[in-house]
């Protein structure tokens, strides 16, 4: 059987896509599709994914297949709707009309013959089948807390930054591999540049550029609605989720970086790429579980399969959405291969500047790059080696287990602030109609500027407190900054009782 087969979709007489209920009762509708007749276009994808990196995904998911003991193909429907989805469950309807549930992954995409000359397919198709491949690992990826319209820029949560950091990642992978002119940018000029402007353009650019630099770890500038008189918090809230501004010299809180999925693509990328993981094999049994041979496995290959055998070890209990999975993944990957524990350790502690495991160690790297940006070339020189120094000591300390990767992570404060709408996508600003979310150790400013009784300066004197403490144990701990009245600490506290009692399986 062919490792990718494609569909398209029942119509009724009207033309419209034909839902029926699944097996589940109450469940949700599913799609009934049937195999794709054969085209110009079938030949085209296949062409593409035989060619491209999504060959490589295609084999990189047969792996994790085998490895979790699951026959059968990629399913990839044709559809009509934009964008890229990773799915699970369908109706497949035969030349007879006869029809039988299959309780798969499969993934929708738009395809077409523009879409295949300027890569998409061959950029999204990856990304959409890693997400159904970590889930075949790991199970059901729960939902997160936060309840925004997820993109590279912004902070979300815990199994956000997992799920999409890993498909965020292969777009690089992509990238490095590819010929195709549009996606290697050769279609500059062709369009005013004002158009790049557009916020889905800003996000496409930065989880490329923005997580080979790993932006996502420091925190936004300041949004400049916040500097108006009497600003307007859903303004200045917007516009702090979309910026693309980024402060070299300040980081995000540990938590914000566990939250966000450019984070957890700089983290991927950087491991998947790193020669020390790729090139140490393992004996010739560990292969065996993915139907391979260590002769047949290729570097790249064989850093996934290492990561593939991390993930289905989470696997074992179900993962916990207030859990921070980017680094329990990696510990998890230290503990089953203890000789590449230093290498991972190593880029996890990189790319986080050491904020998850010390406080200290972060705030003398942050002070070290604010005199590399104003450019006090003595300070900067004398403090790099200091820097380094510290940093390598606290690599060492985590991997001999005198310092745990999470010490200065803390617990979550989630809130449900049921005053504030947001919108379910940023590009409809309009349509404000979901209470915002969002975790007290992990926001910044503008969030807490929608906060009754919270301004600029009180925002910033809450950011201030967090920093030197590390994180906030409890909502208590903000009752000793100036101007955080009693009134407000009991806002706080039944914000965080109404979000523990509501419903958040609805996912956007």
């Amino acid at each position: 059987m062919p490792d990718l087969e494609m569909l398209i979709a029942v119509t009724d007489a009207g033309g419209a896509p034909v839902l029926a209920p699944g097996p589940v009762a109450q469940g949700p509708l599913c799609p009934v599709l049937r195999r794709a007749p054969e085209s110009a276009l079938l030949t085209g994808i296949r062409r593409a994914a035989d060619t491209t990196y999504a060959a490589q995904a295609l084999r990189l998911d047969r792996f994790a297949r085998n490895l979790v003991q699951l026959s059968g193909p990629v399913w990839l429907y044709l559809s009509e709707e934009e964008g890229g989805f990773a799915r699970h469950g369908f109706w497949l309807e035969d030349d007879h009309g006869g029809r039988c549930f299959l309780e798969t992954p499969y993934i929708d995409m738009v395809v077409d013959e523009a879409g295949l000359e300027r890569g998409f397919f061959e950029k999204i198709f990856p990304h959409e089948l890693a997400h159904t491949t970590l889930r075949l690992l790991v199970g059901d990826i729960t939902r997160g807390p936060a309840r925004k319209s997820h993109q590279s820029m912004t902070v979300m949560d815990y199994p956000t930054a997992l799920d999409e950091g890993w498909a965020e990642h292969t777009e690089l992978l992509v990238t490095d591999r590819t010929d195709n002119p549009w996606l290697l940018g050769r279609e500059r000029g062709r369009n005013p540049d004002f158009l790049s402007a557009w916020v889905n353009k800003v996000d496409e650019a930065l989880r490329t550029d923005g997580v080979r630099r790993n932006i996502y770890v420091h925190t936004k500038a300041l949004p400049a609605a916040a500097l108006a008189p009497n600003p307007d918090p859903f303004a200045v809230w917007l516009e702090g989720e979309v910026d693309a501004t980024f402060l070299a010299d300040e980081l995000k809180p540990a938590q914000a970086m566990l939250s966000a999925e450019g984070v957890g693509a700089t983290l991927f990328y950087r491991i998947v790429t790193s020669q020390a993981l790729r090139e140490r094999y393992e004996e010739p049994d560990f292969y065996a579980r993915f139907g391979a041979v260590p002769g047949e496995v290729t570097p790249h290959e064989n850093i996934n399969l290492k990561l593939f055998a991390a993930m289905r070890e989470m696997a074992r209990s179900p993962l916990d959405p207030h859990r921070p999975h980017l680094l329990d993944l990696v510990s998890t990957y230290m503990a089953l291969f203890p000789a590449d524990a230093p290498a991972i350790c190593e880029i996890f502690l990189d790319v986080t500047w050491g904020a998850t495991a010390s406080r200290d160690v972060a705030a003398a790297l942050e002070a070290l790059a604010y005199q590399g940006r104003v450019g006090d070339l003595a300070a900067f020189r004398s403090g790099v080696a200091e820097g380094i120094k510290l940093l390598d000591q606290l690599k060492a300390d985590v991997v001999a287990g005198r310092v745990a990767l999470d010490a200065n992570v803390g617990p979550e404060i989630w809130l449900l602030n049921e005053a504030f709408l947001v919108p379910r996508r940023f590009f409809r600003p309009y349509d404000r109609n979901v209470p915002a979310t969002f975790n007290l150790n992990a926001a910044a400013e503008p969030e807490l500027m929608t906060l009754p009784g919270v301004d600029l300066a009180l925002a910033r004197r809450i950011v201030a407190a967090r920093r030197e403490l590390g994180f906030f144990r409890s909502v208590d701990d903000l009752s000793t900054i100036s101007g955080v009245t009693d009134s407000l600490i009991g806002t706080l506290h039944r914000m965080q009782q109404a979000m523990a009692a509501a419903d958040l399986s609805d996912r956007i």
